[in-house]
């Protein structure tokens, strides 16, 4: 069986409905400078659920409730990988954002939807309109 690769990542939505967007740093090895969601790889022992908790606090500091899967992604090139995107909303948007990122800006889901992302964020942030 082919090596997948499972990846997290998550629609931080504040009190106004605005998405939580993180800026990649210019020294990231995928998508250098480019903006993001909060998430990651799932590690080895980890399951999705627990992979994008622990990714939301260390990349935000930000403390969420349950979060929810909306959308599954799948590729095929260059690797299999499958893209877990969830939903979870806060009540506090005061982030502090770690050294793989070197800004964030709370934007409009019609913002998120302009920025220059793969097809696989646009397809799943369309579920949150």
């Amino acid at each position: 069986m082919n090596h997948v690769s499972l990846v997290t990542k998550c629609f931080i939505l504040n009190s106004s409905g605005k998405i939580l967007a993180l800026k990649r740093s210019d020294t990231a090895s995928i998508r250098p400078g480019e903006w993001d969601l909060p998430g990651g790889m799932v590690e080895d022992k980890e399951n999705p659920n627990e992979a994008i908790a622990r990714e939301i606090i260390e990349e935000t500091g930000v403390t969420t409730r349950s979060s929810k899967i909306i959308f599954i992604s799948t590729e095929q090139s260059p690797a299999y990988i499958l893209t877990f995107f969830y939903v979870t909303h806060v009540e506090n948007d005061t982030v502090q954002i770690s050294a793989e990122h070197t800004d964030y800006q709370w934007i409009s889901v019609n913002e998120f939807s302009s920025l220059n992302l793969p097809e696989k964020f646009t397809q799943a942030v369309a579920l949150l309109a």
